[in-house]
């Protein structure tokens, strides 16, 4: 704003907003659309008047924004997306403006995937649940570069680690980490804890919970409830337990969901957990944001596109700088 730019802002999360944020934000001269807690009907108004300032740059998290100027027929000119829930749910579009996919850049993948998410679902874990993870098995279902940190991380804190991945390479590369393979249903039967880590709708299904024992505890780290298939769960009734803790029935048995399903990390009301981590990721997203209005090549097709490397590049060698490290370019052997 301090550069003149007029900014739109809303949330990926309907129930991971501050409201605190949005007020000051508000007062700094922002338009922001959100609230924490808002309903459906409200998160898609919200997105309705987001499309109608008709932004000139869209900067997404989930494709919601960007799928609701798909539906409203607003083309901003480019855009950024941050996340494979997003991605997936832009595969099949035919989007008329470039978008660049930063969630799978080489420096997202290498240290917010595999260990800022890691960090902060767990100790948000922690903090709902004043529980440890030791001695007890835990299922994360998707070993992406997300799911290999929150494997890794529950390890670490003596959690005995199941993993069920669709992708059989994906799996072989697990048990080269040391952790037992298996399927959703046999997992999730052995689970103390069930994480959803897939960025894909609905890979939790009604016959998965009949198969869990008595208070087995679901959470999600990836992008969207429906992960968990949130409706269906809905559809049996919640009771709240405790804040953010809640119980819903399956199978003659009592589960309990975390944050409604919503990513713990972001949802849970602790933290901020490694905010200096995230330092990176805001410099991808300014100088991304800069680079669509001011360098990228005008002749650049509509659709998805990689993020590119040497801004990662220079975001990196700044961090590294600021940290006091020198580096420097090693020459090929000729």
């Amino acid at each position: 704003m301090a550069a003149g730019a007029e900014i739109v802002a809303g949330s990926s999360h309907p129930n991971a907003v501050s409201d605190p944020t949005v007020e000051h934000l508000r007062q700094l001269g922002a338009k922001v659309f959100a609230h924490n807690g808002m309903s459906a009907s409200e998160y898609r108004a919200y997105l309705a008047d987001a499309v109608a300032e008709k932004p000139d740059y869209v900067l997404s998290s989930g494709a919601a924004l960007l799928m609701a100027c798909h539906e409203h027929g607003w083309s901003p000119r480019a855009a950024l997306e941050g996340t494979r829930t997003g991605t997936n749910r832009l595969a099949g579009l035919e989007m008329p403006y470039p978008i660049f996919d930063w969630n799978d850049s080489s420096l997202k993948n290498a240290i917010e995937h595999r260990f800022h998410v890691a960090e902060s679902f767990w100790s948000a874990f922690a903090y709902l649940t004043g529980m440890s993870l030791f001695g007890r098995t835990v299922l994360v279902i998707g070993f992406g570069p997300v799911g290999k940190g929150i494997c890794e991380r529950a390890r670490n804190l003596g959690g005995q680690v199941l993993v069920a991945d669709m992708s059989p390479i994906r799996s072989a590369e697990a048990v080269f980490h040391g952790h037992q393979v298996t399927n959703v249903g046999e997992g999730v039967a052995r689970a103390d804890i069930v994480v959803t880590v897939t960025g894909r709708d609905g890979i939790l299904r009604p016959e998965h919970y009949a198969m869990a024992g008595d208070g087995t505890i679901f959470a999600n780290a990836g992008h969207s409830a429906k992960e968990l298939s949130i409706d269906w769960i809905n559809a049996q009734g919640r009771r709240e337990l405790r804040d953010r803790i809640e119980l819903f029935p399956a199978g003659g048995k009592e589960m309990l969901l975390l944050c409604s399903g919503d990513a713990l990390n972001l949802a849970s009301g602790a933290g901020p957990f490694g905010t200096d981590i995230w330092d990176l990721f805001n410099a991808l997203i300014l100088r991304g944001a800069h680079w669509l209005h001011r360098e990228m090549p005008g002749e650049t097709a509509p659709g998805l596109h990689p993020f590119p490397l040497p801004l990662q590049e220079e975001i990196a060698s700044a961090f590294l700088a600021e940290r006091g490290f020198a580096t420097a370019a090693i020459e090929p052997d000729r």
